[in-house]
């Protein structure tokens, strides 16, 4: 996928979106969110609800809650 192509951008978006529509949760790693990731994340609160997010900030919080 080409970033900088938009109709690729966009086909590679709701490609995401579809896969989405399969996973029981969401996994968010890491501060920086960019503005796919906004767009699959609020997909994902619309599909599945909020609650089926995680947000792993740090490393360091998986080996802790393991």
């Amino acid at each position: 996928m080409n970033d900088l192509d938009p109709i690729d951008r966009e086909r590679a978006l709701e490609m995401n979106k579809k896969l989405l529509e399969f996973c029981d949760e969401l996994w968010v790693f890491g501060d920086e969110i960019t503005e796919g990731m906004k767009i699959e994340i609020e997909h994902f609160k619309k599909i599945k609800g909020e609650d089926r997010i995680r947000w792993i900030r740090e490393i360091e919080e998986l080996a802790i809650n393991q």
